[in-house]
């Protein structure tokens, strides 16, 4: 009996461990629910909001808890998923984390705080807590504060292989005691930090299971040490955004190296033809250097490659892209040229690619610079997601094929080139196809009446710089995803749709500019929230509706010079916080508001933000109204050309950021008040056509009445 109740008790105590019952370790439990009481506490939050499941009831199994995952057969905690846990997270809610907490997952392979806004580890007087964690091999310290003393701290981890540490606060040398024991290390990811010097390949030579290095967007200097070759693992190594320069004789030997990204670095002159031997490349990124002559030898010697991105050098020559032909892995060719000196072949010899290729960037390389015809080699391309071939004198009508073939475009640009004849799309929806921008060529006729069904998902558009002509498409009010429409400086016409006034509710930029657009303007149901720049000028406009301002309280410009706008300036002005506003070349009478003198106005900070207020060249009459001068921000201010009578404000002199006034050829009269630019006084210009205006700058003394 005496043995029977100890085999309950032992098998009791046992069943409180085991997973399938409704128990934890407890000082595991403990530790998290510590974590939990950290991050409630900080974010002053709610304990049922944040990680809801972590409870401290007795019935609360943590092994069930969210972000957790323990080991089917032990019971202990082996992965914590605990990134963006806080509800707030800014440098202003940084914290302080004990790292005591984290000494009682004995087992924990895996731990995961990124995003938390922790700028240190706190170690309660112990400071080898992070030793005590033997088995863990991932962490992901990114985007937080830490500072550079996290890197002893980490060290102390024997069987390390993932350290994510990018997006930090951490600056200054790295020596070689940093992190000099984790000699596992698989993958280090160090960018977005501030670390500068040499960099610290003497240091991690031992590395030798080092496979991803990752030290781009910092500030290291120099050139890439020789040691580096001993880190005969690596196959991904990134050190883009620095300061880098010389030689790159090391880097030639990583033979297993699968990913080399240089770019934006210091690196001139010829590549090194060494490079051609890294055959296991796959993704190779030049771009953002001072590199010259050709690159075709090194496009030759790699067949492997998937993505290329050779940008902003100084290349010269001609480079036929029919090096590429064998290539049957490549997807992504980005060539955005800064040098005249250089093009691209497409069309000789002839050939016939092997690959398909889902982005093609090709930027001012003047690409058969000769001919102008468009690449026939992309006749054969059928996923495309990305094409950019802008700023190459690429003349002549686009072939049938060239939209039909690629229906999953998702951008399309072809701006500032020569093509001419109709834009037409397939009758395929381009149900992915988010960026169109065929600006600045010659295009011409109607816009497809159906062209707001073919792409019910497009965020931008730009048809500006064109010929088209005729009346805008009803259908163009379907396109409820639009974030950007430049239908500016065309041959359009006729009436805008109503409904694009209702319908567009996530549009921040419209431009109509250089028009024939006639009518009032949105009439009715007008409801674009978001709208942040409004070009109507140059058309023929004749009215401004009386709610453009109502919902639009993120509206910054507003131009609607150059048209036929008649009657008063409307009293909602008063309700816009624009920081531009243009109506001059209009026919608006009347005199002008007093609201005027609320532009821009931020009555949370009491101030004005309108910057640039034209008035210029209407009917308007009355008194120029003092209100003018509460809009302290001011820099651009013209009432010229109008039927203004009576004197300037005195009140004006307080206009103190105004870099151009003019009120000239109106009927104003008095003494002309010190209003001052930021530097100097505003010419005779500025006041000229008021015959009865006196006193400096005119050439008019004035009497004693003045």
């Amino acid at each position: 009996m005496e043995f029977l109740a100890r085999f309950l008790v032992l098998g009791f105590i046992v069943s409180l461990q085991i997973p399938g019952y409704n128990c934890c370790f407890q000082e595991e439990r403990l530790a998290l629910l510590e974590f939990k009481a950290g991050v409630v506490s900080i974010d002053n939050g709610d304990p049922d909001q944040i990680l809801p499941s972590w409870t401290n009831h007795r019935q609360s199994n943590c092994c069930g808890w969210e972000r957790v995952t323990c080991n089917s057969t032990t019971g202990h905690i082996i992965k914590l998923s605990l990134g963006a846990t806080r509800e707030i997270v800014d440098d202003q809610t940084a914290w302080s984390l004990n790292s005591s907490l984290f000494q009682h997952f004995k087992e924990l392979g895996s731990l995961n705080l990124s995003h938390n806004a922790i700028i240190e580890f706190l170690d309660s007087g112990d400071s080898k807590t992070w030793s005590k964690l033997s088995k863990l091999e991932y962490l992901d310290l990114s985007w937080n504060y830490l500072q550079k003393d996290i890197l002893a701290a980490v060290s102390e981890l024997p069987a390390l292989k993932y350290l994510d540490l990018q997006v930090n606060g951490i600056t200054g040398l790295l020596s070689d005691k940093d992190l000099a024991k984790l000699k596992n290390l698989e993958v280090l990811l160090l960018q977005y930090n501030a670390l500068n010097g040499s960099l610290p390949f003497p240091y991690l030579a031992n590395f030798s299971s080092l496979e991803v290095l990752d030290l781009s967007w910092n500030q290291f200097s120099g050139s890439i040490l020789p040691p580096i070759r001993q880190l005969s693992a690596l196959r991904t190594l990134k050190v883009s955004h620095n300061y880098l320069s010389g030689s790159l004789q090391g880097v030639c030997e990583l033979k297993k190296l699968e990913w080399l990204d240089i770019g934006n670095n210091m690196f001139q002159g010829a590549i090194p033809p060494c490079l051609n031997s890294l055959v296991s490349l796959r993704k190779l990124d030049l771009s953002g250097n001072k590199f010259t002559e050709s690159f075709t030898s090194l496009v030759s010697a790699l067949p492997a490659l998937e993505y290329i991105d050779l940008s902003h050098n100084s290349f010269e020559g001609t480079f036929h892209f029919s090096s590429f032909a064998n290539h049957s892995k490549l997807e992504v060719v980005r060539i955005v040229n800064d040098n005249a000196k250089f093009e691209v072949v497409t069309e000789y010899p002839s050939w016939t690619p092997s690959f398909q290729l889902k982005v093609l960037v090709l930027i001012s390389c003047n690409v058969n610079k000769i001919s102008g015809v468009i690449p026939t080699f992309l006749s054969n391309q059928h996923s495309l997601n990305v094409l950019d071939m802008s700023r190459n004198n690429l003349k002549g009508r686009l072939p049938d094929w060239f939209l039909n073939n690629n229906t999953r475009l998702q951008t399309l640009r072809l701006t500032n080139n020569y093509f001419s004849g109709p834009f037409h799309l397939p009758q395929n929806h381009y149900v992915s196809c988010q960026e169109i921008d065929v600006s600045g060529n010659h295009f011409s006729g109607e816009i497809q009446a159906n062209i707001g069904e073919l792409l019910p998902g497009l965020l931008h558009l730009n048809l500006s710089r064109n010929a088209f002509e005729s009346s805008l498409p009803y259908s163009v009010s379907g396109m409820r995803q639009l974030l950007t429409l430049d239908l500016s400086f065309n041959n359009f016409s006729g009436e805008i749709p109503a409904e694009l006034g209702s319908n567009l509710i996530n549009l921040y930029i419209l431009k109509l500019s250089a028009n024939r657009f006639r009518g009032g303007i949105f009439s009715r149901h007008f409801n674009l929230t978001q709208l942040r720049y409004l070009h109507l000028d140059r058309n023929q406009f004749t009215g401004l509706p009386n709610v453009i301002t109502g919902p639009s309280q993120f509206l910054t410009l507003l131009d609607a010079s150059n048209n036929h706008i008649s009657g008063e300036i409307p009293h909602w002005i008063r309700d816009i916080r624009v920081s531009r506003l243009d109506l001059s070349f209009n026919n608006l009478s009347g005199e002008i508001p007093h609201e005027i003198g609320k532009l821009g106005w931020a009555q949370e900070e009491n101030t004005s933000y309108l910057y640039e207020l034209s008035l210029s060249h209407n009917q308007l009459t009355g008194q120029i109204p003092k209100s003018l001068s509460n809009l302290t921000q001011i820099q651009n201010l013209d009432l010229s050309y109008n039927h203004l009578r009576g004197k300037i404000p005195e009140v004006l002199s307080v206009l103190r950021s105004l870099q151009s006034f003019s009120v000239a050829h109106n009927n104003l009269s008095g003494r002309i008040p010190d209003i001052k630019p930021q530097s100097g006084t505003f010419n005779r210009s500025s006041y000229e056509g008021n015959p009865s205006l006196c006193g400096f700058p005119s050439e008019k003394r004035c009497n004693a009445f003045f």
